[in-house]
C-alpha cells in the first residue's frame, strides 16, 4: 500500500480506537504523519514500513505499530520520529543502508529492537535516540556523521549493543535493567555520561571500547553484584575494574 499526500497523514479522529492501517508493505510520503495529540498516532498493522516526510514542512512522524515490525527506511530529515511498537522491531535487509534518519527518534515500548549484527541491527542515521521500556535485547549501529545522543532504558533481561565507525556516541543515560551493555567505535569517540546496570550477574558487564584513534571519556558508570567494567583503548591503554 502507497500513501502520497502533499500535506498531512493523519486519522479523521484523534479519540479513534482500533486500527486506522492493516497490510503487509505500507509506504508513506508525506508533509508529516499523524500527530502529537493523545491518541494522534497512525495506528498501523503492518509487515514492513517505508516512511518519507524529508521534503515536508513539518516532517514529524508519529506512529503507533500492534505487532513486530521490520524496517525498510524511515525518514524525517530535519523531524522527529516517534513510534509505539507492542512487538519486535527489525531490520528487513540486514546490511548498512540507514533504517532510521531523522533528527530524533522516539520509541516508548517494545519486546526488542534489532537484532544480533548477523540478522540486522538498527541502522540509526539520527542526532538523538530515545528507547525506553523495552523488555529485551537492543542491537544498534550508529552510521551517522554529526554525533548521537543516545538514552536507553531497558525493563527486562536483554542486552544493549551499540556499534558504530563514523560518528561519536554519547551515552547521556544508558540503564539496563537485567543484561549487559556493549559499545563499540572505531576511530570514534565515546562518551559515557551515564551507564548503569541494576541487576548484578556475571554476565552483566559493561564493555566500552575503541579502535584506531578514538578515546573514551567517562562521567559515571555503575554496576551491581559480579559484575564488570571493561574500558579498552586499542592504541593507548587498557584498564578493567569491578564493580560493586
Amino acid at each position: 500500500m502507497t500513501l502520497e499526500a502533499a500535506g498531512s497523514v493523519t486519522e479523521t479522529s484523534a479519540t479513534i480506537s482500533g486500527l486506522n492501517i492493516v497490510t503487509t508493505s505500507l509506504s508513506i510520503v508525506a508533509d508529516s504523519i499523524g500527530t502529537a495529540t493523545v491518541n494522534g498516532e497512525l495506528d498501523v498493522q503492518v509487515g514492513v514500513l517505508n516512511t518519507d516526510t524529508a521534503s515536508g514542512i513539518v516532517k514529524d512522524q508519529y506512529l503507533s505499530e500492534v505487532d513486530d515490525l521490520s524496517l525498510g527506511q524511515l525518514q524525517a530529515d530535519a523531524g522527529t520520529i516517534t513510534l509505539k511498537v507492542a512487538g519486535i522491531v527489525r531490520d528487513d535487509t540486514n546490511d548498512a543502508t540507514a533504517d532510521i534518519i531523522a533528527s530524533a527518534y522516539v520509541q516508548d515500548g517494545g519486546l526488542q529492537f534489532g537484532e544480533s549484527a548477523a540478522a540486522g541491527s538498527i541502522d540509526l542515521d539520527v542526532d538523538s535516540v530515545s528507547l525506553t521500556d523495552i523488555s529485551s535485547d537492543m542491537n544498534i549501529s550508529s552510521v551517522g556523521a554529526g554525533g548521537v545522543d543516545v538514552t536507553i532504558a531497558t525493563s527486562g533481561l536483554g542486552s544493549v549493543n551499540i556499534d558504530g565507525a563514523s560518528e561519536t556516541i554519547n551515552l547521556l543515560s544508558v540503564a539496563s535493567a537485567n543484561g549487559s551493555v556493549n559499545v563499540s567505535t572505531t576511530g570514534q569517540t565515546i562518551i559515557a555520561n551515564d551507564v548503569s546496570i541494576t541487576a548484578g550477574s556475571e554476565s552483566n558487564d559493561v564493555s566500552l571500547t575503541t579502535s584506531g584513534e578514538g578515546a573514551i571519556l567517562v562521567g559515571s558508570i555503575r554496576t551491581a553484584g559480579l559484575s564488570d567494567v571493561s574500558v579498552s583503548y586499542t592504541h593507548l591503554r587498557a584498564h578493567e575494574t569491578r564493580g560493586n
